[in-house]
């Protein structure tokens, strides 16, 4: 493990990894980090420089505020074309994907338990939100569609994209979205995240 890194607010996360200039801050995620730097997202995640931080974090998409990011220069390169006809060139990496899969949680009522003469609730197996209207704000961008038979939804948003609102359902139930904002699942901050 790397030593302690300094956070932008100046506090130290004993946890961190890797050995970059590039110290993470809360929301950022190797294709934000790329994005902003000019690189196509796998161009850093596969950079040797990383190779500590793709051995513990697994997910180039949950880093942890700390963490040290080696992002090399960028490399040029030189394209032959005619200058009297015109030419497109394609960014690789822009726009990213979010994938999303919306489940519903929900509580049952054991009667007779609990409270004397009163019952309780427990929590049920949480099932997909299968094939449900939803519009997904992100950035200022409107997304529509229909959940899959799984519950989930696929859309592609900007690399450096940090916070959306879903409404999903005929109940119109809105979930905040903090893009990048996920911990890795073994610490804690991940852990309680995830609930």
């Amino acid at each position: 493990m790397s030593q302690e890194s300094q956070i932008e607010d100046g506090s130290s996360n004993p946890r961190s990894v890797g050995a970059g200039d590039y110290v993470v801050q809360q929301g950022d995620c190797i294709s934000s980090i790329a994005f902003t730097h000019g690189h196509y997202w796998e161009t850093i995640w596969q950079d040797p420089g990383n190779a500590e931080l793709r051995r513990v974090r697994k997910d180039p998409n949950v880093l942890l505020p700390g963490d040290r990011v080696t992002i090399s220069p960028i490399r040029t390169k030189q394209e032959n074309k005619p200058t009297d006809k015109r030419h497109r060139f394609v960014r690789r990496g822009v726009p990213a994907k979010l994938r999303l899969r919306v489940m519903l949680e929900e509580w049952e009522e054991s009667p007779g338990q609990g409270a004397p003469g009163g019952s309780s609730s427990s929590s049920v197996p949480p099932r997909p939100r299968a094939n449900q209207p939803y519009r997904l704000q992100i950035d200022g961008m409107m997304f529509h569609g229909v959940t899959d038979a799984d519950g989930r939804l696929e859309v592609r948003i900007p690399p450096d994209a940090r916070r959306g609102r879903l409404i999903v359902g005929p109940d119109d139930t809105i979930i905040q979205l903090e893009l990048g904002g996920l911990d890795p699942a073994d610490e804690i901050n991940g852990n309680s995240r995830q609930t």
